[in-house]
């Protein structure tokens, strides 16, 4: 009998985009609205009423083993510097790679980000995290209710919840 614990790996990208607002957000919009790493992520959101504080409880209550990567937050703003994806993207997989074999990946998404170049922001990263962990790991992501659900957002997540709070 394999008593090993399953281990879940969570991330967070964050940010509603306003696609009417000329303005750049670049990484100091998201270091005002929260960037968190490794065991920091964990301790400023489990227990917290949001997307991740939510996939800790429901991991724990599961009996699986945790492991938060990376977490960055905004909240509505303009497209996105395509230079914070790309930095999101490389502190997240790189922690992922250490983590390796994971169970499942967790991703709180907002749905409806953009950046400068890429009009579904959230299916790029679907997409890049998929490719780390391979087809049969399980990806689940959450997505503001009002989130645009995309063709590619399907093509790399296994499940995709909407919420309202």
């Amino acid at each position: 009998m394999n008593t090993q614990k399953k281990k879940i790996a969570i991330c967070e990208y964050r940010c509603e985009t306003n696609s009417f607002n000329p303005s750049l957000s670049d990484m100091q919009y998201f270091i005002r609205g929260g960037i968190y790493e490794g065991r920091e992520m964990y301790e400023a959101l489990h227990n917290k009423p949001c997307a991740v504080g939510g996939m800790i409880q429901a991991a724990e209550q599961a009996g699986a083993s945790i492991v938060t990567l990376y977490s960055m937050h905004g909240n509505s703003g303009g497209p996105i510097d395509d230079a914070v994806i790309t930095h999101f993207l490389e502190k997240t997989i790189s922690q992922l790679r250490l983590e390796l074999p994971v169970e499942g990946l967790f991703v709180s998404l907002h749905g409806a980000t953009q950046t400068a170049t890429r009009d579904d922001a959230c299916g790029y990263i679907l997409e890049q995290l998929r490719t780390v962990v391979g087809p049969d790991t399980m990806i689940a992501a959450s997505c503001d209710l009002h989130a645009n659900v995309t063709k590619l957002m399907q093509n790399n997540a296994d499940y995709i919840c909407g919420y309202h709070t």
